[in-house]
């Protein structure tokens, strides 16, 4: 390259050697603290919850040496396309983009397995509390771990593809496409799929809530019309404000949300999936005004 002159590539290709493994690193713990708030009380000891922990953040070991393979042999065989859209690939250090591409393609596999894999265990978990609409506390724990990982996994492999290959993000070829429908699908897929089961049941609680008032409601009402037709007018008072309780308590009970997410989780999970459109119509832009648009 002429001197001076800067490469995105070669500058942030050695990004994706530390960006996966600390990715990993930081949902095992973020998981782990997860984890533990939620079982703290739900007579689980702390070998049982770390149990729990170790199988959630873990890839069964057959699945997980598969997977690596699969995911090399990908690096390997998209290698030659990826050069196509950065010449400089295999060009100026050929051993370390080598090692860039295929072992850590090998760990997205699994990275990705596991995810899809704990999108299915966190329903496993909601299983084993009881439904209390009144204290969603519990819920919203794994709802704001599922937001904060997907979220993480969104950013860090738009981060990284944008920072080497911004090419392979908007060219509008099938990769590109491929690429970001597999990273948008997984992140939407990691937060709704395990909250869908909980979400049941926290509706079904507050329908229960909400019979419950009807049918107290209908028998306060037997009570005021037989009260009235047989004109013993000392009992409505009472019948009156126990009308007026019931009122009150259907109106707080249909006020209850019952999503189960708090209001901030789903605008920080939908904050994100902005950014590959900000990035595509900032980087337009730009490319107009200083004559670097193709």
């Amino acid at each position: 390259m002429p001197v001076g002159e800067f490469d995105r590539y070669l500058f942030t290709v050695s990004f994706w050697n530390v960006g996966y493994p600390a990715v990993w690193i930081y949902l095992d713990r973020r998981a782990r603290s997860a984890l533990t708030e939620f079982f703290r009380n739900q007579r689980k000891s702390q070998s049982e919850i770390e149990t729990i922990v170790t199988d959630f953040i873990s890839v069964p070991s057959l699945t997980a040496h598969l997977l690596f393979l699969a995911g090399m042999l990908f690096g390997y065989l998209y290698l030659p396309e990826a050069m196509k859209l950065e010449p400089l690939i295999g060009q100026v250090l050929p051993i370390w983009d080598l090692f860039s591409w295929i072992p850590i393609t090998g760990l997205v596999f699994m990275l990705l397995y596991r995810t899809i894999r704990q999108a299915f265990l966190i329903p496993r978990f909601f299983r084993l509390i009881d439904v209390d609409i009144f204290n969603p506390a519990p819920v919203y724990v794994l709802s704001r771990f599922a937001a904060q990982a997907a979220v993480i996994l969104f950013v860090i492999n738009y981060a990284l593809l944008y920072s080497s290959l911004p090419n392979l993000l908007f060219s509008f070829s099938l990769s590109s496409l491929t690429y970001n429908l597999l990273i948008m699908g997984t992140t939407l897929f990691y937060f709704f799929t395990p909250l869908t089961s909980i979400n049941r049941r926290m509706r079904r609680d507050k329908d229960r809530l909400l019979a419950g008032i009807s049918e107290d409601q209908k028998k306060i009402n037997t009570k005021l019309h037989a009260s009235v037709n047989s004109k013993k007018f000392t009992d409505l008072s009472d019948l009156h404000t126990a009308v007026s309780a019931l009122k009150d308590q259907r109106e707080v009970v249909q006020k209850l949300a019952t999503w189960p997410w708090q209001t901030e989780t789903l605008r920080n999970l939908f904050t994100p999936l902005l950014i590959p459109i900000v990035v595509y119509l900032v980087s337009r832009v730009l490319g107009v005004l200083f004559g670097l648009s193709n």
